[in-house]
């Protein structure tokens, strides 16, 4: 029994070091105490005048629920009673199944909880003049309350009493008024173990995943979430444009882009509808008045390189005088064109093409 003991606590510390730090649905736990009585020779429930029986205890608990959970409980030992009216004395060894109703959730320190179920009860005589030499009684039903305090990711500290009313009642030796009653006060050290699902591999338990279907290898936050360093909304792996500044508004790449600007193809007038757009821009630039930006033009790939690299040119220049004319200080930007170097969409539809025809904010640091 001893070593047996020891190879499964071993294997419960084992398990514990290795476990993930969610979504551990097993738990493996070993237990000690002390049986009392009360039956026809008397009560010994939470007394301390009777003689000292001890047991060894093994429980399996498997997670069913976030306040339910279903235990497999053996336990094995020695109990009895001495009086004037009789004694007993048997080794008892049970094992009980039952349903385990936490009343607060995981996330809690310390966790009280009730359970119910029921089991069988094997006793083995060890007093020659016991009437009743049965070997079998069950635990109809076997209930109780107990506490556990978290030690640790995977180790709690677990208190329990646990009441078996057995369905006979010759284990005391006298049939008379009501079947014999068991009370195990135990205390034990439980170990959580199990794989957490994680569809994604991104370290994430899917059910506290907010973004399932993360690409291999990203780095993700405590939601699950890919990172998103500037809070643009678009994720760093996603984003070609770093560092946005708060408020800008910004496309499908990260890049703070004017929205709502697609100039008109050979042209690079900015015309009275733009410039609800350009002032929210303004906004932006305002709330952060160190900020240099370079303001880049650019077209779509129609007309000779030349001449669209001009056009780009011309593009931000004229975004770059609104901003000056508004009050911008113009040590803090310049503006520079690409033609139709990295385009924003493909340049073989119109709509592809107009959004080719775009003016870029690129914050300098």
């Amino acid at each position: 029994m001893k070593k047996l003991l020891l190879v499964m606590l071993g294997l419960a510390f084992a398990l514990s070091l290795n476990a993930q730090t969610a979504d551990k649905k097993w738990n493996i736990g070993l237990h000690g105490g002390a049986i009392q009585y009360n039956g026809d020779l008397g009560n010994d429930f939470f007394k301390t005048d009777q003689a000292f029986y001890g047991f060894g205890g093994l429980s399996l608990t498997r997670f069913l629920g976030n306040r339910l959970d279903v235990s497999l409980f053996l336990t094995k030992g020695e109990t009895g009673y001495m009086a004037d009216a009789g004694r007993f004395r048997h080794q008892l060894t049970t094992g009980t199944i039952n349903f385990r109703l936490n009343l607060i959730g995981a996330d809690y320190f310390v966790r009280p909880y009730i359970f119910a179920g029921g089991g069988v009860m094997m006793f083995a005589n060890t007093l020659e003049d016991t009437k009743n030499n049965e070997k079998f009684d069950f635990a109809a039903p076997s209930f109780g309350a107990g506490l556990n305090l978290r030690m640790g990711k995977a180790v709690t500290l677990n208190l329990q009493e646990t009441f078996m009313y057995s369905s006979s009642d010759e284990r005391d030796g006298i049939v008379k008024n009501s079947n014999d009653f068991f009370l195990l006060h135990s205390v034990g050290l439980t170990f959580n173990f199990g794989q957490k699902s994680d569809a994604d591999g991104d370290g994430i338990a899917d059910r506290l995943d907010k973004c399932p279907d993360t690409p291999a290898g990203v780095v993700v936050d405590e939601n699950g979430c890919p990172l998103d360093g500037d809070g643009d909304g678009v994720a760093d792996y996603l984003d070609k444009c770093e560092n946005t500044p708060a408020g800008a508004s910004v496309d499908s790449r990260g890049c703070w882009v004017i929205q709502g600007i697609q100039f008109v193809s050979g042209k690079s007038d900015i015309t009275p509808e733009f410039y609800p757009v350009l002032d929210q821009v303004m906004s932006v630039l305002r709330n952060e008045p160190d900020l240099k930006v370079e303001i880049q033009g650019y077209t779509d790939s129609k007309g000779s390189l030349a001449l669209n690299q001009r056009l780009s040119e011309d593009r931000a220049k004229r975004i770059m005088q609104y901003f000056i004319d508004k009050g911008v200080d113009s040590r803090n930007l310049s503006a520079t064109g690409f033609g139709p170097s990295n385009p924003a969409a493909t340049n073989d539809t119109p709509e592809g093409r107009a959004q080719n025809r775009r003016v870029e904010l690129k914050p300098v640091w």
